[in-house]
């Protein structure tokens, strides 16, 4: 957003960041940003897929140290972070690099649809979190976040626009898109490319 609005400085945005699924039309949205398990099927709505990125288990270093040694059997049973925000307990769904899969589930201590919480609660050592890799990547490098269980992540979560109609779009709505078009991928990649290591531990 930064080198967006330094390229055009005249554009303001309004965001909403939430877990829930919202009508564009009904709710006059200009553009929505979404991360699910597939693309959207609505034909009322213009797609634009951008990639795929996965989630990944991490916990601050003090975490560790403290909760003993974490298996994908006991996960259930620590402390847990979650995006779900609806309902008091959550299910993560993981895979393995094997191509095993099994569901998790668990009463997570917060839930909430705000990945920055989600995020600084966890380098806190409130508990595990499942984070996007471009998260864990930057809180990996940083040394404030570990990661639990690498072998074992999210499927892949598709990174798409959605957006009502070509027709009628303000040069504003449109700015926006071909940015997100032109720079979203490459930063989607990084993160892929990001070696995990074992350290001491959007809708617009």
């Amino acid at each position: 957003l930064p080198a967006f609005h330094r390229r055009y400085p005249g554009v303001r945005l309004l965001i909403t960041a939430t877990n829930r699924r919202i009508d564009l039309i009904e709710e006059r949205v200009d553009v929505a940003l979404r991360a699910r398990g597939q693309l959207d099927t609505d034909n009322q709505l213009i797609i634009r897929k951008f990639g795929e990125v996965r989630e990944r288990l991490a916990a601050s270093p003090t975490f560790l140290a403290r909760s003993g040694e974490i298996t994908i059997d006991n996960l259930s049973q620590q402390a847990t972070l979650s995006m779900n925000e609806q309902h008091p307990t959550d299910v993560w769904r993981l895979v393995s690099v094997d191509g095993n899969t099994t569901e998790i589930s668990h009463r997570p201590i917060i839930g909430c649809s705000d990945f920055i919480i989600l995020e600084r609660a966890a380098i806190e050592g409130m508990g595990v979190a499942l984070l996007p890799d471009h998260i864990c990547e930057r809180a990996f490098r940083a040394g404030v976040l570990a990661p639990v269980l690498p072998e074992w992540t999210s499927n892949d979560v598709v990174v798409h626009l959605v957006f009502p109609s070509r027709q009628g779009m303000l040069p504003a709505t449109r700015a926006l898109i071909d940015y997100l078009a032109e720079n979203l991928l490459n930063a989607l990649q990084k993160c892929r490319e990001v070696p995990v290591r074992m350290a001491p531990s959007f809708d617009i």
